[in-house]
């Protein structure tokens, strides 16, 4: 009996180490398919990553060209405000010069009128 029973032991024994084996390898495909999603869902994130740091530095660029643009267009609109008021100012200079002329001119001409009426 006692043959019998070692034997039998030995029989529950290999059927526990073969299924200890089987969960060993169950648990090794676990980890490998685990590890492969880890390393797709990385590719991914990496990708996305890639592709959004693209879009930033495109957007970036376009937004500093878009700031320049408007940057030497407003210059320009201010270059032409004060080439416009110094136009302006020179033009009132102008009048108020030939108006003082013209005062003058007229001062003169009453000077020599009055100067021939007491002479």
């Amino acid at each position: 009996m006692e043959h019998g029973k070692g034997t039998a032991i030995a029989a529950v024994e290999e059927e526990f180490q073969n299924k200890v084996r089987n969960l060993e390898i169950q648990l090794e495909e676990k980890e490998h398919e685990i590890d492969q999603l880890i390393q797709e869902h990385n590719e991914q994130s990496e990708k996305k990553l890639s592709e959004l740091k693209r879009f930033y530095d495109e957007e970036k660029d376009r937004l500093e060209r878009r700031i320049n643009d408007e940057k030497l267009r407003q210059e320009k609109k201010l270059n032409q405000t004060i080439e416009d008021y110094e136009d302006k100012i020179q033009e009132m200079t102008n009048n108020h010069e030939e108006a003082y002329n013209v005062l003058e001119e007229e001062k003169n001409a009453n000077e020599e009128y009055l100067q021939n009426q007491y002479n």
